[in-house]
């Protein structure tokens, strides 16, 4: 799990960078996004903070915190996944569907030879 922090408050910052120490990545390198503001990205962003739509609220402690954010990073990491075996059905079916029309008119073209 790699986490980019995207936060207005460096109080908020600095405790996350100390509970999510080993965690804490580039956002190019990341898995997700942990914000305290709206951000524009398109990777998952968990809200934290005071906001509405926050997946978690301050104060929070350091087993919260690691908690939250294995728990997004697994659902997240699900749906990719689940998005990726559709994408690869949907491929597989295009293929199996050009492939049997090719054999269909191999069949149509060597039956009126015959």
């Amino acid at each position: 799990m790699k986490v980019a922090l995207v936060c207005d408050s460096p109080l908020l910052k600095k405790s996350l960078e100390l509970y999510l120490k080993e965690h804490v990545s580039s956002y190019a390198e990341s898995d997700f996004v942990i914000s305290d503001r709206a951000v524009k990205s398109k990777k998952p962003v968990l809200y934290i903070g005071k906001r509405k739509d926050a997946t978690l609220s301050v104060p929070f402690s350091k087993e919260q915190v690691l908690s939250k954010a294995q728990q997004f990073y697994l659902r997240h990491l699900h749906e990719d996944s689940d998005s990726d075996k559709v994408a690869l059905e949907k491929v597989l079916a295009k293929l199996n569907k050009k492939h049997k029309e090719k054999i269909e008119k191999i069949i149509r073209e060597f039956h009126a030879k015959g």
